[in-house]
């Protein structure tokens, strides 16, 4: 019996012993996934407007230099994957940056300043969005292709919120796996004729999925998928810090467990001189049509930012061209100088807005896009931009939409154009010419030791000559 016992005793210590390793295993795989912080950016500007998709190209700078100066290591998408599933071993402060949507400005803001620090992100694209108005061109997209610290991977094939479900869907998403299936699979194969390489990370549109996405993620051999926000939901709901516009490098600093970096006193904002005003109380104003559009008056439009109700509304549009025009010349734009330009707006309740509807503020005749922001039924929209007027390219400002917005209806409040105030420089006053010549002077300098003529007051008391602290 004792024997018997003892053996079993034996027998369980070694099953304890083989069997606890390999327990142990999975449990540091996962918490390695969640010690690589992952970054969302979507736009860097150099005048952000949208709160939910901008970052100013001065915040970009400062985090990638902060991220730079405090020794983190950002990754490719092969890093990132090679690294989660334990073929490689992660560098010391490792760091995924990833960017949403493709935008032109990734080209011209954000990659000259990954490559002065030498980082490495990952370009996650819609790829019925590029060659469109919001993502970037084909010709953009190619240039990307051999640069050795792009990964360019899979953000569906059209980004549908009918499909996925918008903002705030979560892990609630209704999505089918026919749908899923037809988004990520199509994406996939657009990217591979592209690069040549199967994708293996993916994004979900606006952060949303749910079970059946995460299998036909895996089904489709993507071995990484994103969300947005923490904590991380498996293999296939990997989580994101989302950066806005508003979000500080002390937030970030913070996110990804880094030093508090050097607080900045903001410089003080420039003064600025209103050049244009209108809030078409009085009714056009010097707006004028573009296109077939019907500008019509209206004074009880009340909405966030246009609280005396007047504003102009811009109805029986068909093409992103019918629109709204300032002309240079009759708003008393200048050749050659900086201005700053506001427009507040606003879209019904009732209308319906097709994915990617967006209002656009730009110049014509260079069709420059300057401020761009999505559509939202009953809220306001603000455009807003620096731009400098060459009147060799253009010759008004613009207020319409994108091509996917071109039958939507909307109000604009007011509009405000000003320019950066010149400084006044101070005058020297000049001599007064009338003023007679000094007289010539002999110096006194007292240093006969005597009074040299002066006089203690009416003549009495006694007048003294200090020197080296003696009276004489």
């Amino acid at each position: 019996m004792n024997q018997n016992f003892k053996q079993m005793v034996s027998i369980l210590l070694v099953f304890i012993l083989l069997v606890q390793p390999a327990l142990s295993i999975p449990a540091v795989h996962a918490a390695a996934k969640e010690d690589i912080p992952v970054l969302l950016y979507h736009r860097i500007m150099e005048n952000p407007t949208n709160e939910w998709t901008d970052t100013s190209i001065t915040k970009f700078s400062k985090t990638m230099e902060y991220l730079h100066d405090n020794g983190y290591q950002t990754l490719t998408a092969e890093q990132y994957v090679s690294i989660l599933e334990g073929n490689e071993t992660a560098p010391e402060k490792p760091i995924l940056l990833t960017f949403d949507d493709a935008t032109p400005d990734f080209i011209t803001n954000a990659l000259p300043i990954l490559e002065k620090y030498d980082m490495k992100a990952v370009l996650f694209v819609i790829s019925d969005w590029i060659d469109k108005d919001y993502s970037m061109s084909k010709s953009q997209l190619d240039s990307l292709i051999d640069k050795p610290n792009i990964s360019i991977q899979n953000h569906t094939f059209d980004h549908s919120d009918k499909k996925w479900g918008g903002n705030g869907v979560g892990n609630n998403s209704t999505i089918t796996e026919a749908d899923a299936t037809e988004q990520i699979e199509k994406a996939n194969l657009y990217l591979k004729e592209l690069t040549g390489q199967d994708p293996i990370l993916m994004a979900y549109p606006y952060g949303s999925y749910n079970d059946t996405a995460k299998t036909v993620n895996e089904a489709q051999g993507i071995k990484y998928a994103f969300k947005v926000g923490y904590p991380n939901d498996g293999d296939y709901a990997m989580g994101r810090h989302y950066i806005m516009m508003d979000t500080t490098l002390a937030e970030i600093a913070d996110w990804i467990g880094g030093p508090p970096p050097e607080t900045e006193t903001e410089p003080e904002k420039e003064p600025e001189e209103s050049v244009y005003y209108e809030s078409f109380m009085d009714g056009q104003g010097l707006a004028i049509q573009s296109g077939g559009v019907t500008l019509t008056p209206v004074t009880d439009k009340t909405f966030e930012g246009n609280d005396d109700g007047a504003a102009l509304y811009a109805t029986n549009r068909n093409n992103d061209y019918d629109a709204i025009d300032f002309n240079f010349a009759d708003i008393g734009l200048e050749n050659g100088k900086t201005y700053t330009a506001t427009v507040t707006g606003y879209v019904d309740s009732e209308e319906a807005i097709p994915d990617g509807g967006q209002a656009v503020l730009s110049t014509v005749d260079s069709y420059t896009w300057l401020s761009n922001v999505n559509f939202v039924a009953g809220k306001s929209f603000t455009l807003t931009s620096e731009f400098k007027v060459n009147t060799a390219n253009d010759s008004k400002l613009r207020v319409q939409s994108s091509d996917a917005g071109k039958t939507v209806p909307f109000y604009i409040g007011e509009i405000v154009i000003t320019e950066k105030a010149t400084p006044v420089e101070e005058e020297e006053e000049e001599p007064d010419q009338d003023r007679p010549d000094a007289k010539e002077f002999t110096t006194i300098d007292f240093e006969d030791q005597t009074a040299s003529g002066f006089e203690g007051r009416n003549g009495g008391g006694n007048t003294n000559c200090n020197r080296g602290g003696k009276s004489y």
